[in-house]
């Protein structure tokens, strides 16, 4: 219980997360279709939220403190105000790790409830991501090459701390028997076949996720 309180409290907190971009995205995105789906988002979003703080209070463990890399990384997505970094940081890089660990979760089979909830969570997060495959590309058009770079470097700046928080997790998922270099790769190939989605930066060859 104390190891799955970890990966249960980081997805705890990144939904909340999610919960306030998804808000924000609503109201200041201007294409009609994208706000409806982003409105559909927050409601996805709070539910997660209180269904693992619910789940979290089921295991009456302390709850751990929220990783230091993880956190600096959700910060740093909500502090920016630049629209297009957060549907590629939250709407492609974060719902697309999270669908990666809700499944790896899943297939672990560590807890009957745990295994038959997540795949639902997972299934909400694969539209998720389909608001930024769908949208995103229209807003990155619009961009310089200077504004595409810094897009790029900003979302691997918040990748890179999300990986590092999921190797600082390995001994947790060990604890559950689960084994974390699935996890690495199974993320690596989700991130690959987004990016291949995406497209490259337009004008160049470069992936956003190389």
């Amino acid at each position: 219980r104390a190891a799955l309180a970890h990966p249960i409290s980081m997805l705890m907190w990144g939904e909340l997360a999610a919960w306030i971009v998804a808000a924000e995205l609503a109201e200041r995105l201007d294409d009609p279709d994208a706000k409806l789906a982003a409105s559909s988002q927050v409601f996805d979003e709070a539910r997660h939220f209180y269904t693992l703080r619910d789940y979290l209070a089921a295991l009456h463990v302390p709850v751990p403190k929220l990783d230091p890399y993880f956190a600096i990384a959700a910060r740093r997505l909500l502090a920016t105000r630049d629209l297009t970094v957060k549907l590629f940081a939250m709407q492609i890089l974060a719902e697309g790790t999270a669908m990666v660990i809700f499944r790896f979760l899943a297939d672990a089979k560590i807890e009957p409830v745990l295994t038959d909830l997540l795949p639902y969570i997972e299934r909400d997060e694969a539209r998720h991501v389909g608001l930024g495959i769908l949208y995103l590309p229209q807003r990155l058009e619009k961009l310089s090459r200077r504004q595409l770079e810094r897009v790029r470097q900003t979302t691997y700046g918040v990748g890179d701390l999300f990986g590092a928080t999921q190797l600082r997790y390995a001994r947790h998922y060990r604890a559950l028997g689960a084994e974390p270099r699935d996890l690495i790769r199974s993320a690596d190939k989700m991130l690959y076949e987004l990016s291949e989605k995406i497209g490259p930066i337009p004008g160049t060859d470069l992936k956003f996720f190389a």
